[in-house]
Formats: structure tokens, sequence, C-alpha cells
């Protein structure tokens, strides 16, 4: 069973969650995870892909964290191979050419039919506890709202490790006991309102004038600007640029699947007080010192975002953004090849 990760990992000490996960399936079945990654290892081995050549094998080597980011990073490699787009692996940049200012491999490029080739970058979408708690904090607040209490904030703390597939697994339920807590918590009371051994979450109402837990809108989109300025680091100021942001086992900063809040993030919302979106305007910052690039260069450097979505049962959702700010956009042929090629798919 899964022959080509049982080769990844071969001869490799440490790497117990890897092994863990394949000792389990022999004695207990298939595990989702190791099924799609021993796909992805052969089909893109039968492509020649050099998954060395992108860092991929040290990832998928490394620690649990950096095995998830080498697994998105075949996912993604996979289904741009798949549509025929996958052109080259492992493109240095030349000297000063990235807006970091250094010289940073990116994972490659991508063209059709051999014509018109864009950089891109894989990075992975990494679960992250907070993202539900944001989500019932939400969900408590519009329930506070529709009952006359807008001056009311849902402020909430946690403590454990957190468990994120427990905690996304039973996400309705911590909403459901959320909300009926509110009688309580207008009280004035802080109130259990989940307990496992690695996840417990405690809460209280609190003025909209003292500081709370991550609760509006804004600030959630405003924390998914910062996740997606931290993945940029590596844009071409010369060539067209695509971010391809991979969540992958439906465990990702994203609950509810791709959609409004990266929308948000992106292109921005009316009525929506949050920071100046990922694509921004045409507007001509200057740079507040010789180290450090505008953000609003950086913005206009990022020709488009493709996000890929997998579910543990093997759905796809693929949705793909252009800026139309950019310095260098994806050329027409490259994002009619993309645009017909996203949407839901099932590997």
């Amino acid at each position: 069973m899964y022959p080509n990760v049982a080769r990844l990992i071969s001869g490799h000490t440490g790497l117990s969650h890897v092994k863990g996960m394949l000792s389990f399936a022999g004695t207990s079945g298939a595990i989702p995870l190791l099924d799609i990654l021993d796909d992805n290892l052969r089909i893109l081995g039968n492509a020649h892909v050099n998954l060395k050549a992108t860092n991929t094998v040290d990832l998928l080597r490394g620690d649990e964290q950096a095995f998830l980011a080498g697994f998105a990073e075949t996912v993604g490699l996979r289904w741009l191979l798949e549509r025929g787009l996958l052109h080259e692996v492992s493109v240095h940049l030349q000297v000063g050419e990235a807006v970091s200012r250094g010289q940073p491999c990116v994972e490659g490029a991508i063209a059709w039919r051999g014509r018109g080739a864009v950089l891109f970058d894989i990075k992975s979408t990494i679960a992250h506890i907070q993202r539900y708690v944001d989500d019932v904090a939400v969900h408590v607040n519009a329930e506070l709202a529709s009952n006359g209490h807008s001056d009311l904030r849902f402020a909430a703390h946690r403590t454990g490790t957190g468990d994120v597939e427990h905690v996304g697994k039973n996400l309705e339920r911590i909403k459901a006991m959320a909300v009926a807590a509110i009688p309580q918590m207008l009280g004035g009371a802080s109130v259990d309102i989940w307990k496992h051994p690695d996840f417990r979450l405690r809460a209280t109402l609190r003025k909209t004038c003292m500081q709370s837990a991550f609760f509006s809108e804004a600030d959630v989109v405003g924390r998914r600007q910062d996740l997606l300025w931290n993945q940029l680091r590596q844009l071409s100021m010369s060539r067209p640029f695509l971010l391809v942001s991979v969540r992958t086992m439906g465990m990702g900063i994203e609950v509810g699947g791709i959609g409004d809040v990266f929308r948000s993030a992106l292109l921005g919302k009316k009525g929506l007080s949050s920071p100046r979106p990922i694509f921004g305007s045409r507007s001509r910052e200057k740079a507040s010192s010789k180290t450090t690039r505008p953000k609003c260069f950086v913005q206009r450097c990022l020709s488009g975002v493709l996000f890929i979505d997998l579910k543990d049962d093997r759905r796809l959702l693929a949705e793909f953004y252009t800026n139309r700010y950019a310095r260098h956009p994806v050329p027409l042929r490259i994002r009619r090849r993309l645009r017909a090629r996203v949407g839901a798919s099932i590997w």
C-alpha cells in the first residue's frame, strides 16, 4: 500500500507522522491524504516532474507542518499538469528581479502550448484553529445584532493545542452551543462553550468599544490579507506572477470554502472598512526606505491568484482571480485556459 510514499521516506529517520499514518493504514484501511499523495507522486513522476528541484521532496521529508506544505505543492503541481499548463519547474529569479531584493527560486512557470509563460509559486494554507473561533464569533455576533444587541461582541478565550480536525467536524455544534449560551453571557457570565482534551473555548460578551476577540468581517478579511502579504515575498518585478494557494483536506483558514473572505481580501468589498485590498490600485506610492518596497508597488507585481481547495473525499474546487492593476498581466491565452479549467472536479 502506498508504494510511492514508502519509497519517498525509505532510509530516512524520523518522519513519525508519516510512518504512523502508514502503520495505521496497514491495519485499519486507507487514509485519504496518503491515497492522494501516492497518486500525486505517481502522476508527477510519470510526467518526469523533478520534485527534488522544487524542494517538494525535502518538505515531504520534514516535520508535520513541512509535510503538509509539501503535500500542498504536489496538489498544485498535479492540478496544473493535468490541465496542460505546467511548463517548467524550479525557476531561479534573476538578481534584483524579486520584490524582496533577493534571488529566490520559485516553483515554476506555466504556459499554454509553450507560449505565454507566467511564473508561479505554490503556498499551503495551513489549518489554524483561530479561523474556527473567528467563525463562531461572526455567527454569534450576527445573532446578537438580530436581537437588538449590536453594541455587544462575542469575546472568546481558547486553551489547549487545538485539534483542528475535531473542531472542524464539530463547528456547527460549537456555534449552536455558543448561541445557546447567549442568555447566560447577557447576564455577565463567562461561559464554557466547548470542552475537549485539546481544545476548550470559553467566552463572554463585551461592549464594542472594548477590545475583544477577532469578531468582525473586516477583522477576518484583514487577517487573510496579512496571510497573503506574507506569501508575496518572491514576486517578480519584470514578469507575470501567479500565486497558487492550496488548501488541503478541508482544513484551512476558510471554513466555508474558498469564497467571500478571500474575494474581499483580494478585491475589497463595498462598505467594508478593511485595509487596502491585495489587488490595490494604480497609485505610485514611494518607498519608505531604500530596503522596503511600498505595498502598492508589491500589489501591482501580483498578476493573479489561483485558489485550489481539496477535500478529503477527493472533491476539488478551484477559483482564479486576476489583478486588473498588475504591471505584467497574465497573458490572455493563459487567462482563458485557466478560466476554462477552474470550478469543481473530482480526483
